[in-house]
């Protein structure tokens, strides 16, 4: 989302917490297997998202579903992210939900 925020010239900004996190028991290993792809796919990402543009004329939701293609063709995300937000910006558009052009 942030890099969509680029394109209409906004930003994210970041905060320290306002709240204290008490961990429970977890086992370390399986929170790296889960969190493997960040580890071995953040660099390719970020190119990814730094070399992508919109396509002139192109709404916001065409933008993100574009770039959800384009992290799915770096096999960075699956087939079922690509139609996975492919429903969710189709759903918000037959709700009618205000947003950007």
């Amino acid at each position: 989302m942030e890099r969509l925020l680029w394109e209409v010239n906004s930003s994210v900004a970041f905060t320290s917490s306002w709240v204290t996190q008490y961990r429970n028991p977890h086992s370390y290993d399986e929170d790296f297997a889960a969190e493997h792809d960040l580890y071995t796919k953040g660099a390719k990402l970020l190119n990814i998202l730094a070399g992508w543009e919109s396509k002139p004329g192109q709404t916001l939701p065409e933008a993100l579903v574009s770039i959800v293609v384009a992290l799915h063709q770096a096999g960075i995300l699956g087939e079922s992210d690509v139609s996975l937000m492919r429903a969710w910006v189709s759903d918000l558009q037959c709700l009618g939900t205000p947003g950007p052009p």
